[in-house]
């Protein structure tokens, strides 16, 4: 298990990367790949951002960027809930899209996102903001 850490050179971008102007972002790494998204804090034009099979901790770091539009496909943390804590999406103004699909081995008619931490509150914020959501199993 490794931690990748997006914008270094080789996790997420290369050295002849403007990571400045960068507006779309789908790293690769690993299903148990620790991502930190804090480096992304300096990519000031990023607008999308998909993250696939990603243990992501905190979406905190992405409440700085004028993201549009943002896919969690598989993405989980490390506790067994198998989901993130949204409530930092509440902060992005710009944000248009949230996608957030589970990864397979999670079972259930529910998607464990609806129901852990305060996301079911975030998710009708979200809405109310005109934001389109969709959560598929």
């Amino acid at each position: 298990m490794g931690t990748t850490v997006l914008g270094s050179h080789g996790a997420g971008a290369s050295s002849s990367c403007d990571h400045e102007r960068l507006r779309t972002l789908a790293p690769a790494g690993g299903y148990d790949d620790k991502t930190g998204l804090e480096p992304l804090s300096r990519v000031d034009l990023l607008g999308t951002l998909i993250l696939r099979s990603k243990r992501v901790e905190e979406l905190s770091p992405l409440a700085v960027l004028p993201l549009e539009h943002l896919t969690l496909d598989g993405c989980h943390d490390s506790s067994s809930r198998d989901a993130i804590d949204l409530a930092p999406l509440e902060r992005i103004p710009t944000l248009r899209t949230v996608g957030y699909r589970r990864f397979a081995r999670v079972r259930g008619a529910e998607h464990p996102v609806l129901t852990a931490f305060d996301n079911a509150r975030v998710i009708q914020s979200l809405e109310e903001l005109g934001v389109a959501l969709a959560f598929e199993r």
